[in-house]
């Protein structure tokens, strides 16, 4: 990550990594949330606009996305890196 598109430090906000892609998009989240909780942001956020929502996925081998996820953010302690499916 750059550092014009730097995580925010607070304790809630799901930040986006990149551009949401059709059906998958990586987004930086504090460690403490849980799948339901970014879910939700990222939803709320960033719609689908389709009838399936955005859904965390934690999968040891996501091959075509550079996994495992998800993985510590290196820019800031306390969050972590996950990717999010439609």
């Amino acid at each position: 990550m750059d550092q014009a598109a730097k995580a925010p430090t607070d304790d809630i906000s799901v930040f986006f990594i990149g551009e949401p892609g059709l059906v998958a998009m990586a987004v930086c989240v504090p460690a403490a949330l849980t799948h339901d909780q970014i879910a939700a942001e990222v939803n709320i956020k960033s719609p689908t606009g389709i009838t399936s929502p955005w859904t965390v996925t934690d999968a040891a081998d996501l091959t075509d996305y550079d996994g495992p996820y998800p993985v510590q953010c290196p820019d800031e302690t306390g969050r972590r890196h996950y990717m999010v499916q439609c």
